[in-house]
């Protein structure tokens, strides 16, 4: 590259200098060009660099066996997993919560991915492996989720935490909320209360 640009006029390296931004290059001999082109196109070297190591390391957690379990929403998850290792039997996918299985499905064991959709809620997590005689071998599982509920749960406890940065601590608060009869009464009271205020007749006072 160096030899290219000593070979190159004058008019040529003012080409290249003027699509590097090179300031002042009107005014530069060729030496100079050569030597402001060369500085301009050192970040550009270290930026593709950059960009080849990143695919480098992208490419190779990729090859890395994983599965993921997500939630979506109460009573669906979506899956996305990769095996490398080849296998010549069918796989299977199972979704477990406990000892339970909530769900048993045939799969592509090297790669695959999908919305599922699971009764219950609670700690679920996903398997997948593949049936030898009546045992089933596992070759890789998720880390465990909480599948949320369809439903509206009837403890109105709020949880929170306050976290201490500088110890690093927490404490655990909780609170009951107000039922919906609660807050009915809550709010009658506040418009009786409001009436009263209003009709409220205060003695004028003399100057």
């Amino acid at each position: 590259m160096n030899k290219k640009l000593e070979s190159m006029s004058r008019k040529e390296l003012l080409v290249l200098a003027r699509v590097n931004d090179i300031k002042g290059r009107s005014k530069m001999k060729k030496a100079e060009l050569i030597a402001a082109i060369k500085k301009a196109r050192k970040p550009l070297k270290e930026l593709r660099k950059v960009e080849s190591d990143l695919k480098q390391e992208i490419s190779k957690k990729i090859e890395k066996d994983h599965i993921e379990l997500l939630p979506q929403e109460p009573r669906t998850v979506f899956v996305n997993w990769e095996i490398t290792e080849k296998y010549s039997k069918e796989g299977v996918l199972k979704i477990i919560r406990q000892e339970d299985e909530l769900l048993n499905i045939p799969v592509n064991l090297s790669h695959g991915k999908g919305y599922m959709r699971i009764e219950g809620s609670g700690e679920i997590k996903a398997v997948i492996g593949y049936n030898r005689g009546r045992r089933f071998k596992e070759i890789i599982s998720s880390e465990a989720i909480i599948l949320p509920s369809g439903k509206v749960s009837s403890d109105r406890t709020l949880k929170w935490a306050n976290v201490d940065v500088e110890k690093g601590g927490y404490k655990v608060k909780k609170e009951k909320t107000k039922s919906s009869e609660e807050l009915e009464k809550e709010r009658e009271r506040q418009e009786k209360e409001a009436k009263k205020i209003k009709y409220l007749h205060f003695p004028r006072q003399s100057d």
